[in-house]
């Protein structure tokens, strides 16, 4: 996903520092010869200055098949980890066949797969036999030419003394009848004979095994490899071992998978003395890579460690595999890490991790990103049945106990300025997937955000829950679910559910006890509706009940001659009317009402002297315009990018209406006291 600011060169945006990142991935590592830098020009692929091109799309180059039509000269396709282009004597345009390349004129390789195959190959007439000397045999010839071969650095050593400096002897073994040990030893006249170890420096001066004192063969490879019956300690002179492999305990005599406690402590000394460790320590069977000393005593217990010191260029890696299977005979397992780790015996261990990533970053600059990376790629045509990239199983085995199994253990992080535990970023599918029927305890707020960006929803859980302890409170479900329906939410429990805002319940289903009442949250404190939104009807088997208890009102009086008066005048005015809402919805079929209005009644309550606003069944809103402001929405890969924008969602207006209750009774007082004056005239 490319932003594209079209910020000027010099831009440290870091929007415009990805778009430099992928443009130079496609510099580098694109099919085409060509590609568009952020600010919109085109220029030169390094395939593209490399002059070959391909038969796909955008000049990528194609695995060989038949017809695939090359037109240029230039124009490679790849087969068998090697390309070829049409040869000088191919007509262009040429179509490939199904013949192979290797036997079809009209192609020629051009690259050094089939060379670097023939060099690495020892078999008779390749590798060095394929390398000559200026004016000279091979390689391969000079080398034998020069090379003494003996059966065993354990015997063959003893008593020679060659002319030559520098002189070769490839050894079979260390002992004479094996095959493991041995290696290239080289002669150097100037090698003091006091650096003998049996296994890399050799003294001709020291006496064979078969030569040494002891009473057990053991015992005499021992002598061996610390030079005993030296004859000529001071001298010099000795066979020096090409070092072309890791050293290993087989090179001091260890019989290869049996434990030789001597032979490892001897490689132990060599691997220390060789990368400048102030002491020798007991082997414990460890490979050291670099040459940096190691940061403590318990490192020198590691089986593996690499210690180095990198200047310049890190695209590298401490580990690296890159391994290719290809022709696999079986439907077995492939994996780049695993660990068997067995943790016995009757003492106590604190720990035993598979993997302990402890990076450490003390730079004064500025690193992107820090953590690990799972990168999968795929290719070909294959099928993939399921990728998992972290699969967590279940303890296998019996016996003892286990106090806890926590599968993906987070814990608080709080150094950052912005700390996310998880972050999904799915758009498609699920972003969690729990089918089982397995509880979830959550010890802080949940927030769902909705699709508009613009609000969230905050669940609170309470902490006794989240943090499983056995408490005497019992604490009720709560569930949000859907279903053919619609969504609904609620409690499988008898109990209350509430809806609160601003920390206080503001709506409450009671329970069995409270008869599953539907109430407010407090008395006499909010109402249902407002003049903008109102319910349109009501459906009820009984009426509403009012409250009219003497306790909570002051003495009734009568109305007076002028509130008398203005009953008689508001009864008059009751009539018949439509909703003009309703008239633009249904038309004729509209619904005929019976009523007046609010402004004909403050109309007659005024001509009499009375101030309408000052009686309940009169009642009159008005409101503000409302706004909502909306942030900068930036490009990402999920929306388009838009400016900070305002949106009305209210306009200003008002509205009268009546208490109708209060209304009628009023009206009703008004036709008692006509009633009661046609009785005294009667």
């Amino acid at each position: 996903m490319a932003y594209n600011t079209g910020n000027p060169i010099g831009s440290t945006d870091p929007r415009d520092l990805s778009d430099n990142a992928q443009d130079f991935d496609q510099a580098v590592n694109g099919p085409s010869s060509t590609w568009v830098d952020r600010l919109g020009n085109t220029r030169t692929s390094l395939r593209g200055q490399v002059g070959y091109t391909g038969t796909g799309t955008g000049g990528a180059i194609q695995s060989y098949t038949s017809g695939l039509v090359l037109s240029g000269y230039n124009v490679i396709i790849l087969y068998s980890g090697e390309f070829y282009r049409p040869s000088a004597s191919a007509t262009l345009p040429y179509t490939t066949t199904a013949t192979l390349p290797d036997v079809d004129g009209n192609l020629v390789s051009i690259g050094d797969a089939n060379l670097r195959q023939d060099l690495a190959n020892d078999a008779s007439g390749s590798g060095a036999a394929l390398v000559s000397m200026e004016g000279g045999p091979s390689v391969e010839a000079a080398v034998l030419s020069r090379t003494t071969f003996l059966a065993g650095v354990s015997e063959s050593f003893a008593g020679l003394n060659p002319e030559t400096s520098g002189a070769v002897f490839a050894v079979r073994g260390w002992f004479e009848d094996q095959e493991f040990g041995g290696g290239l030893f080289v002669w150097l006249p100037n090698e003091a004979k006091s650096l003998h170890d049996g296994g890399v420096t050799i003294s001709p001066t020291v006496p064979a095994v078969s030569d040494q004192a002891g009473a057990t063969s053991a015992i005499r490879q021992q002598n061996f490899r610390d030079g005993a019956g030296e004859t000529d300690p001071g001298g010099t002179g000795a066979f020096v071992r090409l070092m072309v492999t890791i050293p290993s305990a087989e090179m001091w005599g260890a019989v290869p998978g049996v434990i030789n406690g001597d032979a490892a402590d001897a490689a132990e000394v060599f691997v220390q003395s060789n990368a400048s460790q102030a002491s020798v320590y007991p082997f414990t069977g460890h490979i050291v890579l670099g040459t940096k000393p190691l940061p403590s005593a318990t490192s020198k217990r590691d089986a593996f460690q690499v210690s180095r010191n990198i200047d310049g260029l890190t695209d590298c890696h401490a580990f690296a595999d890159k391994t290719t299977i290809e022709n696999a005979t079986d439907a077995g397992t492939y994996g780049t890490f695993d660990s068997e780790t067995e943790v016995g015996g009757t003492h106590d261990q604190s720990h035993q991790f598979s993997f302990q990533d402890r990076a450490k970053f003390s730079g004064e600059g500025t690193l992107g990103t820090w953590g690990n990376i799972i990168w999968p790629v795929k290719i070909g045509t294959g099928t993939v049945t399921q990728r998992t990239d972290i699969e967590i199983k279940d303890v296998a085995g019996t016996g003892g106990s286990i106090g806890s199994h926590i599968g993906l253990y987070m814990r608080d992080l709080a150094r950052a300025n912005s700390n996310v535990a998880i972050n999904l970023q799915q758009s498609d599918g699920f972003s969690v997937f729990a089918p089982n029927a397995g509880k979830w305890q959550i010890g802080g707020d949940i927030h769902v955000k909705n699709e508009s960006n613009l609000s969230f929803i905050t669940i609170p859980i309470s902490t006794a829950m989240i943090n499983g302890k056995s408490k005497t409170e019992h604490l009720k479900e709560a569930f949000l679910g859907t279903n053919s329906l619609g969504p609904y939410f609620g409690t499988p429990d008898d109990g209350q559910v509430q809806i609160s805002s601003n920390l206080g319940n503001r709506l409450i289903i009671e329970d069995s006890a409270g008869s599953y009442a539907v109430r407010p949250g407090a008395d006499n404190a909010q109402k249902l509706g407002t003049a903008t939104n109102r319910w349109s009807e009501v459906y009820a088997s009984n009426g509403t009940i009012n409250t009219s208890d003497a306790r909570e009102k002051t003495d009734i009086r009568q109305l007076n001659a002028s509130e008398i008066n203005a009953a008689k005048e508001i009864g008059k005015e009751v009539g018949v009317y439509r909703w003009l809402d309703s008239i633009a919805q249904k038309g004729h079929d509209a619904r005929l009402h019976i009523g007046l209005t609010v402004q004909r009644a403050i109309e007659i309550m005024t001509a009499n002297n009375l101030d309408p606003m000052s009686y309940g069944f009169i009642c009159y809103d008005e409101w503000n315009d409302l706004f909502v402001e909306h942030e900068e929405v930036l490009q990402s890969e999920d929306q388009e990018a838009k400016a900070a924008w305002r949106e009305q969602t209210r306009v200003a207006g008002n509205r009268y209406g009546f208490r109708y209750d209060q209304l009628n009774l009023f009206i009703a007082r008004g036709f008692e006291a006509r009633l009661s004056a046609l009785e005294e005239n009667a």
